[in-house]
């Protein structure tokens, strides 16, 4: 336990045991035989967010989880068949990808990117796989913030980027949100390599890291857990 770079309690988990989990995570949703399985790892999912401090993560991802199961089911009741084909697979294909996506979060939101590189270092990954990972970590946090700013620029037009305003004026919101964002993608990847490259990302000396990476009991737990749910996964 500790406080993470935002001063939250928590598990402080070595990256390489994040990474661990999150690999378990999606073979326990590919070799899982019962087709209510993701409901336990979408549970062991949330659980780990709340212990890494993450609460709110975990109380999102359990109303989000819950309205996806729930639409899933009223669509296989009083939908007709022909609309199930296409409603219901979409949920079904959502809930598939949850447990993967809420775990994704956790380790994006509590993992710097020089523990994480340095993580992969000492695993002596090649830095041509090092490179790409470490500028998808902070891809994500800066599309979220071009989205935040894209949205107050929005609300200052009397527009907000929700499905009623997307049902009211369509034509609005996607060329002033979706638009915008589609063209940042591009830019924000572009300059976040350029950035990894001009702070050394590439040096071949050894990487160093203040913090002190390694595996503890917390690890050595949560990798059990894990690899103990992917083995239920294929119980009948």
């Amino acid at each position: 336990m500790g406080r993470d770079r935002q001063g939250r309690w928590g598990l402080r988990l070595d990256p390489r045991t994040k990474l661990v989990v999150l690999v378990l995570v999606n073979l326990a949703l590919t070799v899982a035989v019962r087709p209510g399985y993701a409901h336990v790892l979408v549970a062991a999912a949330v659980l780990l967010a709340a212990a890494c401090g993450r609460l709110r993560t975990a109380l999102v991802a359990a109303a989000a989880y819950a309205l996806v199961a729930g639409a899933q089911v009223l669509g296989e009741r009083y939908l007709p068949p022909a609309a199930q084909l296409f409603v219901v697979t979409f949920f079904q294909i959502i809930g598939k990808v949850f447990p993967a996506g809420v775990t994704g979060a956790v380790i994006i939101q509590t993992t710097r990117v020089n523990e994480f590189v340095a993580a992969l270092t000492r695993w002596r990954v090649p830095r041509v796989l090092v490179t790409p990972f470490a500028v998808v970590f902070r891809y994500f946090p800066a599309m979220r913030e071009q989205a935040r700013n894209l949205r107050d620029a929005m609300a200052i037009r009397g527009l907000s980027p929700t499905p009623l305003s997307l049902l009211r004026h369509p034509v609005e919101v996607t060329t002033r949100l979706y638009v915008p964002m589609l063209v940042s993608a591009t830019v924000i990847a572009d300059e976040i390599a350029d950035a990894a490259l001009v702070r050394g990302i590439d040096n071949p000396a050894p990487r160093t890291c203040l913090v002190d990476l390694a595996l503890g009991a917390a690890d050595v737990v949560v990798i059990l857990v894990f690899v103990g749910l992917c083995a239920g996964g294929m119980v009948r």
